[in-house]
């Protein structure tokens, strides 16, 4: 093994050692501040065993993952831990209370709380491999951001509370992104079945396709209708069956909230100064140089638009949890910029075969390192 390689591997390894211990840690943030359950319409073992209200029981896949995991948990093991729990002698008993849990839910909550360590670690993998399919940069970049992004998620989301699906949602959607971005329609196709299961804002994977491959006409016509044709059948088929399968479940099938959202402006202005002040950042870094940011993201980025509408009748504004889709995006869109006004980072140019073709059914992401890539966005 030469130098180089045992440095490179040096650092791959302590990459991933500090992506996961960061991950526990903004876990169990998540889980202490704002809380897994609480909320009635959706409590933890509620969300799990399916007896959530509507919308929430539609999001079906984490719960499916944790409810089977919890199976293979031991009787023994199982009522070992609902008795250590139950017992209020234990000092561990009061932080139990706080956090709302039920005693008898014990092996869910954990099995969960792994879930959701093993998502935000999957969101880094695949924020890293969004990154390199769009951008030109040092190596160390490739370490250091994906690291940024994951630290900053407590800054902006730790309002209301996490729900289980929310780290998968945001794993999932990332990752279909790079499938995107990369064009690896295999990895892509298989992945969206398993998002709308997860959750209904999948659908903005499909926009995201739209807006990029669509409308700039990438794709051949054929290639682009089939995968629409497909993603239209997958997308309504799931939508059909979860709710033909809940209909008799308590709840809305789409809250509206206008009016709250434009009460809580007057009354809670602090909140929407955050919220607008995020807005303003992104509203002065991103289209800085946007002719020079990645052609991906740049399209991609609309989405953003329609989640704001999107939340702002049917969602609570102040709410940042609910633009997990779009965070990807923006994060990468305000690191290029800065980075590319400091030198560090340059746009990752696409191959005119590669461009033209569109056809892409296998491969990693980003463009084979040593062969000279043509940029013809223009």
């Amino acid at each position: 093994m030469t130098k180089a390689r045992r440095f490179r591997l040096v650092w791959e390894a302590s990459f991933w050692l500090i992506a996961v211990l960061l991950a526990l840690a903004i876990t169990l943030f998540f889980v202490h501040t704002p809380g897994i359950d609480g909320l009635h319409s959706a409590m933890y073992g509620d969300q799990v065993y399916s007896q959530a209200h509507r919308p929430f029981v539609l999001r079906v896949l984490t719960p499916l993952v944790v409810k089977h995991l919890v199976g293979t948990v031991p009787d023994s093991s199982r009522e070992q831990l609902n008795k250590l729990a139950s017992d209020r002698k234990k000092p561990y008993r009061h932080f139990l209370i706080y956090l709302d849990w039920d005693p008898q839910l014990i092996p869910e909550y954990l099995v969960g709380i792994g879930v959701m360590w093993c998502s935000l670690v999957g969101f880094v993998w695949a924020l890293r491999r969004l990154m390199r399919t769009t951008f030109v940069c040092d190596e160390i970049f490739f370490y250091v951001f994906p690291l940024v992004g994951l630290a900053l998620m407590p800054s902006y989301f730790a309002e209301y509370y996490c729900f289980l699906y929310d780290f998968p949602n945001l794993f999932l959607f990332t990752l279909g992104l790079s499938f995107l971005a990369s064009r690896n329609w295999i990895g892509y196709l298989v992945l969206y079945p398993l998002s709308c299961l997860n959750r209904e804002t999948t659908l903005l994977l499909t926009v995201a396709f739209v807006l990029h491959f669509g409308i700039r006409r990438i794709l051949p016509k054929w290639q682009f209708w089939w995968m629409m044709v497909y993603q239209a059948v997958v997308f309504m088929g799931i939508r059909f069956t979860l709710v033909r399968v809940f209909k008799d479940h308590p709840g809305e099938w789409l809250e509206f909230h206008l009016w709250r959202n434009l009460s809580l402006m007057q009354s809670h202005t602090h909140l929407f100064y955050c919220l607008f002040g995020v807005l303003f950042i992104l509203a002065i870094a991103v289209p800085y140089r946007w002719r020079e940011s990645p052609f991906f993201l740049r399209d991609a980025f609309w989405i953003g638009f329609i989640l704001f509408f999107l939340d702002l009748f049917f969602g609570f504004l102040d709410e940042l949890r609910a633009f997990y889709e779009v965070y990807p995006i923006a994060f990468l869109l305000v690191i290029f910029t800065i980075g590319e006004h400091l030198g560090w980072v340059q746009s990752r140019p696409v191959s005119l075969s590669e461009e033209t073709s569109g056809i892409r059914f296998l491969g990693s992401g980003g463009s084979p390192s040593g062969k000279k890539l043509l940029d013809h966005e223009e």
